[in-house]
């Protein structure tokens, strides 16, 4: 799948669940104490099972990414005086 698909794919997930979170017509839905699912008002729970929910997809859209080299993280070695400053701003 080409990048900019799955791009397209993850972000209209995204923009579902938080659709789901904070959409009037869909809160309103959802916005009730019974039934209680695993021990919480139902809201409660709808909202943390929403989070989890986009905790996940971020997770896997990260190691989607990851696994096909697509992501942009460049990491540079420290140069010796960013380490002297890192270094002399630890000792105070």
């Amino acid at each position: 799948m080409k990048r900019s698909t799955r791009t397209l794919l993850f972000s209209s997930v995204f923009i579902a669940l938080i659709m789901l979170i904070s959409f009037p017509g869909l809160f309103d839905w959802s916005n009730r104490i019974e039934p209680w699912v695993v021990g919480v008002p139902f809201v409660m729970f709808w909202h943390l099972f929403l989070a989890l929910c986009i905790a996940l997809l971020m997770a896997v859209w990260y190691f989607t990414d990851s696994i096909n080299g697509d992501l942009d993280i460049e990491i540079e070695e420290a140069t010796e005086r960013e380490l002297a400053y890192s270094k002399k701003g630890s000792d105070t």
